[in-house]
């Protein structure tokens, strides 16, 4: 069995640099190799842009695998382009974020959506200083915070106010 070689690339806010560098490899006459793109957090949209090239490459019969979705993003460009898509996390906000991206909607539901996220979005400070429901995960700091994590839990106390508690599964606002 012929072993592979696994290039990590290392993204943060330079998509020109990155996508070079994945042209590069991709000129090596071999395919004994698998290129992980690994994003730090970038805040220039370059990791959306990076996905879309590489996926511009791959069969549409291919399966796409992304054992660390985030947002999602990476499933939602591959389901774009018609493959399948496969998306693993275990953060349950991202996780909940990525089924929410995910969805079908009617333009209806989204101008109802967009109304109550405004209202909810004028109403979320004079939340910050009450004792705010935040999921019970360990080590949650590790994602967020306490600055932050209370901002969030104050905006979703608000947002609750407009749609009610999530449940798990719930596809009452998709069409």
């Amino acid at each position: 069995m012929d072993k592979k070689t696994a290039i990590i690339l290392l993204n943060w806010n330079s998509f020109e640099c990155t996508r070079d560098c994945i042209e590069s490899l991709k000129a090596i006459p071999r395919e004994d190799y698998d290129i992980i793109l690994v994003d730090n957090n970038s805040m220039d949209q370059s990791v959306d842009k990076l996905v879309e090239n590489l996926l511009s490459s791959v069969d549409t019969e291919a399966i796409i695998l992304d054992p660390f979705s985030g947002t999602a993003t990476t499933g939602l460009v591959a389901a774009e382009r018609g493959n399948q898509a496969v998306t693993f996390d275990i953060n349950p906000f991202l996780i909940w974020l990525g089924n929410a991206k995910y969805r079908n909607y009617t333009e209806d539901c989204l101008l109802e959506i967009r109304e109550k996220v405004q209202q909810a979005l004028k109403e979320y400070k004079s939340f910050v200083d009450q004792d705010n429901w935040t999921p019970q995960i360990f080590n949650i700091e590790r994602w967020w915070s306490s600055y932050t994590l209370n901002i969030l839990a104050s905006l979703r106390t608000a947002l609750v106010r407009h749609f009610g508690e999530p449940e798990e599964n719930d596809d009452s606002n998709s069409s």
